[in-house]
């Protein structure tokens, strides 16, 4: 199994504190072959200092990639998947820990698909917990279960976190968009979740909700750009599964609203919406969306994070640092 490499990827915004706990459980694990790569989003508290010091104790190869200035999850994102050499790809954020043996348990799950089959699988899926106990368990009676990422979505209603352990080729091959500080995830994992995948009934990793620079969205109306991009991807990777008329129009409606205050002008949106809806309907989302864009602006919900961002991207460097190897 020591001849499988995976790549733990951790991206962090001012979360120095959390980081011990990260490199904890990934000392502690029973499977050694990794490295661990963290994206560092121009932090301004000790974090890079931090990351250092636990490389030099580290049992395995550490990577910092840092920002000069936040330019956001995705770029650092993206990096950090160029830069992993890993044939599986595992996020575990700054505010989450994997249990000690979380990979040697993956690993396992993925080896015990048959070998001819494994060209039509992504990964493998698992189940996380918080302190109060497990985030979602769809299928509690099943110690193992093939399915698609899409199908946990749009057939099995599960939208909550588990464990997505994604081959590093898949990933590679669709890089996030760099449209805004944060985008949702979903632009990447409807694009790649047609392909198979196997769930195992693990709990393997340890999350935290709310905590400290969380980047969650709040009840502002933030990360519009990323927000409208992601949405019009992730309905057209998801287009094979019935919806409702409703359903279609409150969502060319959210995304005609996105647009609105992400500053994407009429024709690049219906450029990006592309074959999601007619034109006649996305007309009349047009005419919604803008009803509470402009209900939005009232109630000064609305955050131009995407003018931060483009600033942002004109002058921040990144540098790669490898701060301890694999020893020969």
């Amino acid at each position: 199994m020591n001849d499988i490499p995976i790549s733990i990827l951790t991206p962090t915004y001012n979360r120095a504190r959390y980081l011990e706990r990260v490199w904890e459980g990934l000392q502690s694990q029973s499977y050694q072959g990794f490295e661990w790569i963290v994206g560092d989003d121009g932090s301004v508290d000790d974090t890079a200092a931090g990351v250092r010091d636990l490389a030099a104790r580290s049992a395995f190869p550490v990577t910092l990639i840092r920002a000069s200035t936040r330019v956001g999850k995705a770029r650092l994102d993206n990096e950090a998947i160029r830069q992993a050499t890993g044939e599986f790809i595992l996020w575990c954020d700054s505010d989450d820990y994997l249990l000690p043996n979380a990979l040697e348990r993956l690993l396992a799950a993925w080896q015990g698909i048959p070998a001819n089959d494994r060209d039509d699988y992504v990964g493998i899926t698992a189940l996380c917990r918080t302190d109060t106990g497990v985030v979602v368990d769809p299928f509690p009676d099943a110690p193992y279960l093939d399915t698609t990422w899409n199908d946990l979505a749009e057939v099995h209603g599960v939208t909550a976190d588990m464990i997505f352990f994604t081959r590093a080729t898949a990933l590679k091959s669709h890089p996030f968009p760099e449209v805004d500080f944060v985008i949702p995830e979903s632009v990447v994992w409807t694009a790649i979740g047609h392909r198979k995948a196997r769930f195992i009934h693990e709990v393997l990793k340890v999350i935290e909700y709310g905590s400290a620079h969380c980047i969650s969205f709040s009840n502002k109306m933030e990360y519009n750009r990323g927000r409208a991009y992601a949405l019009a991807a992730t309905v057209c990777h998801l287009s094979g599964y019935p919806q409702g008329f409703k359903v279609r129009l409150w969502r060319a409606i959210t995304f005609v609203r996105y647009c609105l205050h992400g500053e994407i002008g009429y024709r690049k949106a219906w450029r990006l919406w592309g074959n999601n809806s007619s034109r006649r309907l996305f007309r009349v989302a047009t005419l919604c969306g803008w009803l509470l864009a402009l209900k939005d602006r009232w109630q000064g919900k609305v955050v131009k994070t995407h003018r931060d961002f483009l600033a942002a991207r004109e002058v921040a460097r990144i540098t790669i640092e490898p701060l301890k190897t694999r020893d020969p």
